[in-house]
């Protein structure tokens, strides 16, 4: 152990991690003690600064470098003593190196309360401060991300402490140090010091700074837009923040100007792209130009991208996968719906066909674990003529959009067995439109002179004209739904423009709170799904809107509004629920 500390005591350049992977060579053979000192050196540079997961509940700034699938951590908190914060503090008045001092002055600060139950002394603070700048002045780090980091903390920290002395120091120190490291093509090494600087309230900055940092975004802006070095995302990490800083001086000409010139960036850029690239960087600019109020340019955009949706089209190539599914098998399974009492055919395929909200999560997370960099990258979600109509985030950000998405390909792949299904329910003569009728009549929801329009619907059905079906029935659910809100008391209009009222869109009906109370919350989503969500099949907007083209009108599409129909007809008064 002695030789090791003299060693890294010695150290001009270094990371914490380094450190720990050396004293680790110590560790002595499986099942045998290992000594506090080494321990607690190990653990000290195994932490991780400026941990960003607050899943632990440590609500600490260091955090565990890994944590396992079962929850377990390293290091722990849980194994922190008393003890090991004691070796610590000796451990700083040993050590000359401020990068070690820092480490363990850091710690002591973090967790003292945790695990001495007391707040640490103010001076440790100052101390950690004072560490964290002397290592970022002598550039000890081993990369200069990892001294952004370090200037970042100790800044804040004299923030929170009202240190003005220090406070002082960062500030210049942290005008150095982006100068120093500072690369156009590394976007992550500079423009902290107007995050850090300009942005924070409590540091006050003379003219001739504020200018040197304002001065020197202009610079890599210009140059990022130049021919020579064009790189429009770095130049956009540049104009967001001379955008800020313009607006809060007033100089909205200024604004207009820097977004124009970075959205001509991109334009630029465009001979580097294919038409599915080029498409992503139109639907980034339409954003940026819409977040700056450049409403007319926006549209612009919206002509080129709808101009290219063909393009994107032709260079999309198609992902298949096959299976097998055994006859005797998918003869059992359909012959499971086949019994003498319609009714019970019908609420046989209502509860078999209809999707778990909890499932499809559970589903997602799997296939997560499995492929996570897939549920990392935002989805786009195309129509027929390359428009981009939906966009599904991370499952961190967007774990709905992602749910939505799951459920509707379960829904495509569900189809196979619901139209074995109903073809054997057709070619056996099992059911007509007739035992539809009548398992429909005594439900609240259909009106009798909507019944004979629905009957028409599926009678189109049972005659192969499945674009009639669709035409005829998908309009006849929406009636019915809102029927369902207006009976509970629901609202169902909204006000117009023009001074009337008009009837709220299905998706808003959809989202009452009366549908997920009668229906529950996995129908409300399956409806959903099915007829308003653009990131699901979003069937009636499609159709309503003349968006679909022939491949809508399949069974695929009518099986499924059929299910709807069969759901929506178990929905009757009290008295009749126990012939239902």
């Amino acid at each position: 152990m002695k030789e090791i500390i003299e060693r890294i005591e010695l150290y001009e350049k270094k990371s914490e991690h380094d450190i720990a992977t050396e004293f680790r060579e110590f560790l002595p053979k499986e099942g045998e003690d290992i000594p506090l000192e080494l321990k607690a050196e190990i653990m000290a540079f195994n932490f991780v600064e400026n941990y960003p997961n607050k899943d632990t509940g440590w609500d600490t700034y260091f955090g565990p470098m890994v944590v396992y699938p079962n929850g377990d951590e390293y290091p722990s908190i849980k194994h922190l003593t008393p003890e090991i914060l004691d070796y610590w503090s000796k451990r700083i008045k040993e050590t000359k190196n401020p990068l070690i001092q820092a480490r363990y002055n850091g710690l002591i600060w973090d967790f003292s309360k945790l695990i001495l139950g007391k707040k640490p002394d103010y001076n440790i603070g100052l101390q950690y401060i004072t560490n964290l700048l002397d290592t970022v002045e002598r550039r000890i780090c081993n990369h200069n991300i990892e001294l952004k980091t370090k200037i970042k903390r100790a800044l804040q920290l004299s923030i929170s402490l009202n240190s003005e002395e220090l406070i002082e120091r960062a500030k210049h120190v942290t005008l150095n140090l982006e100068d120093e490291i500072g690369v156009n093509d590394k976007a992550g090494l500079w423009g902290f010091s107007f995050d850090m600087l300009i942005e924070e309230k409590k540091i006050s900055l003379t003219g001739d700074e504020e200018n040197r940092i304002i001065n020197t975004l202009e610079k890599r802006f210009n140059e990022l837009t130049s021919e020579n070095e064009l790189n429009p995302w770095n130049a956009e990490a540049s104009a967001k923040r001379l955008a800020t800083y313009y607006r809060k001086k007033g100089e909205n000409d200024k604004v207009k100007e820097l977004i124009l010139r970075l959205g001509k960036s991109y334009e630029a850029y465009e001979k580097n792209g294919n038409a599915m690239q080029i498409s992503s960087w139109l639907q980034h600019i339409h954003k940026i130009y819409l977040n700056y109020g450049l409403n007319e340019e926006a549209n612009e955009v919206l002509v080129r991208l709808r101009e290219l949706g063909p393009k994107v089209n032709e260079e999309l190539k198609p992902v298949s996968s096959s299976f097998e599914i055994p006859k005797d098998e998918l003869e059992d399974f359909v012959n499971f719906f086949i019994e003498d009492d319609k009714n019970l055919i019908f609420h046989k395929i209502l509860q078999n066909f209809l999707p778990k909200k909890d499932e499809v999560k559970e589903r997602v997370f799997e296939l997560a674990k499995v492929s996570p960099l897939t549920f990392l990258i935002p989805t786009n979600i195309q129509d027929y003529k390359g428009r981009v109509v939906a966009t599904i985030g991370s499952i961190e950000d967007d774990i709905d959009g992602n749910i939505i998405h799951q459920l509707s390909q379960n829904l495509s792949f569900q189809s196979i067995f619901l139209r074995n299904v109903f073809s054997r329910i057709i070619s056996d003569k099992i059911l007509n439109t007739n035992d539809f009728i009548s398992f429909l009549e005594n439900s609240v929801v259909f009106e009798e002179s909507r019944l004979t329009i629905i009957k028409r619907g599926i009678q189109a059905y049972f005659e192969d004209d499945l674009i009639v079906a669709v035409h005829i029935l998908i309009p006849q659910i929406e009636e019915a739904i809102r029927n369902l809100v207006e009976l509970l008391g629901g609202v169902v209009l909204k006000k117009s423009r023009g001074g009337g009222f008009q009837l709220k869109t299905f998706d808003d009906i959809l989202r009452n709170e009366i549908i997920k109370e009668i229906l529950g919350e996995d129908t409300q989503l399956y409806l959903r799904v099915l007829f308003t969500d653009q990131r699901g099949w979003n069937l009636r907007n499609n159709v309503c809107h003349g968006m679909s083209e022939i491949g809508t009108f399949s069974y695929q599409s009518v099986e499924r509004i059929l299910h709807v129909l069969i759901i929506l007809g178990t929905i009757v008064r009290k008295e009749e629920t126990t012939n239902r």
